[in-house]
């Protein structure tokens, strides 16, 4: 877990705060002993949208949005 945790860390600046949790989920579910599927996939991004939405949305935190503005 605590690889999981610096990875993110590690990733976070350059994918952003949505990708990266949804990595983190991921990663943590497979870590956990489940299996990765379409389920799982549905899951993370479900739980990386709730989370983007509840820190950066509703609290105002900023977090970094990583490469995307500047392919946009």
């Amino acid at each position: 877990m605590l690889l999981i945790g610096v990875a993110y860390i590690i990733v976070l600046p350059w994918l952003g705060y949505l990708l990266s949790v949804a990595a983190l989920i991921t990663a943590t579910i497979y870590f956990q002993g489940g299996v990765i599927n379409g389920r799982s996939i549905l899951v993370a991004l479900s739980g990386a949208v709730c989370l983007w939405l509840l820190f950066i949305w509703l609290l105002r935190i900023q977090y970094p949005a990583g490469l995307w503005p500047s392919v946009i």
